[in-house]
């Protein structure tokens, strides 16, 4: 199966023009999602990170449809989550938000400088 095909079969979506990069792909019904090519020993190791980090529900973390060999697919993220908060429970929309664009250490980073600063 071609990484189109597969998109397909996981999605239930129709992809014409879908382009083997990196970043946003829209279906044909336009429901948006985020694409990543890579090594496999990479993009399963930010599969298993994104599962890891979801568990914590603290901040809103994409989650992951499929990953394989070839490809990472996550729901898309435009910076504003379901409800209007990025953080878990809260209306606190201050909190950061892992969009996959950025690399994830700096997530941490701005998560534990947030939470070193006082109120």
């Amino acid at each position: 199966m071609t990484i189109r095909e597969k998109v397909e079969y996981v999605t239930g979506e129709k992809f014409s023009g879908l382009r083997l990069q990196t970043g946003k792909i829209v279906s044909d019904s336009g429901k948006a999602f985020f694409l990543k090519t890579g090594p496999v020993a990479a993009l399963r190791c930010e599969a298993n990170g994104l599962y890891e980090l979801s568990k914590a529900a603290a901040i809103w973390i994409p989650r992951v449809i499929a990953v394989d060999e070839e490809f990472l697919l996550t729901e898309y993220m435009d910076g504003r989550p379901p409800g209007g908060s990025v953080f878990s429970g809260s209306s606190a929309g201050n909190w950061p938000v892992y969009t996959g664009t950025q690399p994830i250490n700096l997530v941490f980073m701005r998560i534990i400088l947030l939470a070193l600063l006082p109120n």
